[in-house]
């Protein structure tokens, strides 16, 4: 609204006219509150079983001196899947990082999710849940080091308990 109040101590109002302004402008209006900033937002969707929200932050390869916990990689060219869970009450929330993308031979601070040749990906776009809770990640493949592996591709997930995930590749190695 424009009476939310500013990182500078101002209103957005001092920013923006009217609410339609700053819905046609959220990006600054976010940045105007001191919002994080994410990785390129794309695709969310939410688990029909547990509710749990889910993110596509497909990379961001311009960050070189700054991270924070939703975005802790400098020069993220991989990407990475973000989380959410409801609280007890209507601002409260938890949130983790799903899965980060990244080639099977990246270092520790690259592959933190400990992908392997069968499971690599880079830069997740689209996101969506089938009816029996499978979760499907659709990437746009924009890394040359996983582009001699994977082509652009779909990961079927199936979650086997909260902290245990199972990444397939169906029809790797291009179109039939």
């Amino acid at each position: 609204t424009l009476d939310t109040v500013t990182t500078s101590g101002g209103t957005l109002a001092d920013h923006f006219n009217s609410l339609s302004e700053i819905i046609i402008n959220t990006a600054g209006a976010a940045d105007l509150v001191g919002a994080t900033p994410m990785d390129r937002p794309e695709w969310c969707s939410v688990d029909p079983f547990t509710g749990s929200v889910y993110l596509t932050l497909t990379n961001n390869t311009r960050r070189t001196d700054e991270t924070n916990p939703a975005n802790p990689r400098l020069n993220n060219k991989f990407g990475h899947v973000i989380r959410w869970d409801e609280g007890t009450s209507a601002t409260d929330f938890t949130w983790d990082i799903f899965v980060f993308g990244s080639p099977a031979n990246g270092d520790a601070d690259t592959n933190r999710s400990g992908l392997n040749e069968f499971n690599q990906f880079a830069s997740p776009d689209g996101l969506a849940f089938d009816g029996r809770g499978i979760l499907w990640i659709q990437t746009d493949n924009g890394a040359d080091e996983v582009t001699s592996y994977t082509n652009d591709q779909m990961l079927a997930v199936v979650q086997i308990g909260r902290a245990h995930v199972l990444h397939q590749r169906p029809n790797a190695g291009g179109c039939t």
